[in-house]
């Protein structure tokens, strides 16, 4: 369900007689079998599922393709899994995606963890400390799961606030001109390079140096490395 954004049966908190009959039934024995096998480990276990062959699917169907056009036909909700599903970053994925790009992130293990909302706090986001209450603005708005219940499996909204926070928050800001700082290229052909290695892990096409170099010549490096950060390609998961 989190490699993938949806599960294999219906309500992931009830696999009993309430439920509906899981589609993939002989895959959950399978991989039920596997941890069982491999000593209730999980490592294992995720490791098989993002070397399958299904998770490294694109979500992006091809036109004209008469296979793709069948199977969007057959299986429009993406049941079977033929294809990824697109979606969004998590709360921890987003930020730890920040911090690694502008080169703030600190993977030191262990310790006490500081505050989620503390600006001098670059660790990863699993060892955060979040009051249950008195949530944080980012933990509100990006869906993180009510640390008060149980919770099988968290919503996934698309709210302004968002938006907002991507453009307007302090840590943005922050990574925004830790990004910046890192760049060191002569010119601004080099400089939009370094930043679509940073942020994008490629180099840039035609179109997006031409687009690059012509903000930067009325712009500051930090704004340009801001709308490398929030852009799609960076939030989204293909």
């Amino acid at each position: 369900m989190h490699h993938f954004g949806s599960s294999l049966f219906g309500d992931p908190s009830d696999i009993g007689l309430r439920n509906s009959k899981p589609l993939h039934s002989q895959l959950l024995d399978y991989l039920a079998n596997y941890l069982i096998t491999n000593n209730y480990q999980a490592k294992p276990l995720h490791r098989l599922i993002l070397t399958s062959s299904a998770y490294q699917r694109t979500s992006i169907v091809p036109e004209d393709n008469p296979q793709y056009d069948e199977q969007l036909e057959r299986d429009p909700n993406n049941r079977y899994y033929w294809r990824f599903n697109r979606r969004r970053l998590d709360l921890e994925q987003m930020r730890d995606t920040m911090l690694s790009a502008s080169g703030l992130l600190d993977d030191t293990m262990f310790g006490r963890p500081p505050s989620i909302s503390d600006e001098a706090n670059n660790r990863r986001t699993v060892y955060s400390f979040v009051e249950r209450q008195n949530l944080p603005t980012i933990i509100q708005v990006f869906d993180a799961a009510n640390a008060d219940s149980s919770t099988s499996q968290r919503a996934s909204t698309t709210v302004p606030q968002q938006a907002l926070f991507a453009m307007n928050s302090p840590f943005m800001s922050r990574i925004a001109v830790a990004l910046a700082n890192r760049i060191n290229g002569v010119n601004n052909t080099d400089k939009v390079s370094q930043l679509y290695q940073y942020v994008l892990g490629r180099s840039p096409t035609a179109r997006e140096m031409s687009l690059g170099t012509s903000f930067l010549q009325t712009n500051e490096l930090r704004d340009y490395a801001q709308a490398l950060l929030i852009s799609n390609e960076v939030w989204f998961i293909d």
